[in-house]
């Protein structure tokens, strides 16, 4: 969290220069918060069977600026269809019912795919994939998924998203630091 400490010991190091301590932090909090956004994608899709875009779609950013000193990433989506995820669609054998494979779907990686032995793709609604509700023809039901902002709350993925952030910023701020350090020269 950037207070007024951190924003003091800017402004030490800085010298002569310490009015620039606020635009040196915004552009370290800004390469910090672009560098969160890539490691959620990257940390969710090492957990979960997502597409990059899929994750990206659901993200926000908020800039740091010279005024307002603070950075957010944000995700908001509702639940997903399960065609989001890794699906393997099934085999149906009109001839021998018996040999027809049923699809398998799997959400998390690592955990394999599970069977949805009553459940079928209709293309014409998106090709999505329902279940039937009774033995009857309707009602269908829409089989979902977690939405991404439940993926992202995963702790592990969180932690090692803050700790990369983090040790961006501070890279980051190094540089800047120098950099205007050096334009006096």
């Amino acid at each position: 969290m950037i207070n007024s400490k951190e924003l003091r010991k800017v402004e030490k190091r800085l010298g002569v220069l310490k009015r620039k301590a606020p635009v040196v932090m915004s552009r370290a909090l800004n390469r910090a918060i672009s560098n969160v956004n890539t490691n959620l994608s990257k940390e969710s899709r090492k957990v979960y069977h997502l597409k990059a875009k899929t994750i990206r779609s659901t993200l926000t950013v908020k800039k740091s600026t010279k005024n307002n000193l603070g950075a957010s990433s944000t995700s908001e989506g509702k639940r997903l269809p399960l065609k989001y995820y890794k699906v393997v669609p099934g085999n149906f054998n009109e001839e021998d019912p018996e040999s027809s494979t049923p699809m398998k779907v799997a959400v998390r990686k690592g955990e394999g795919t599970k069977e949805l032995l009553h459940s079928f793709i209709v293309d014409k609604l998106g090709e999505n994939i329902f279940e039937r509700k009774t033995r009857k023809r309707l009602p269908i039901k829409k089989l979902t998924a977690p939405a991404v902002p439940q993926t992202l709350k995963d702790r592990g993925i969180r932690k090692r998203v803050i700790e990369g952030g983090w040790e961006v910023y501070y890279k980051r701020l190094d540089h800047e630091i120098s950099r205007e350090l050096e334009r006096v020269k």
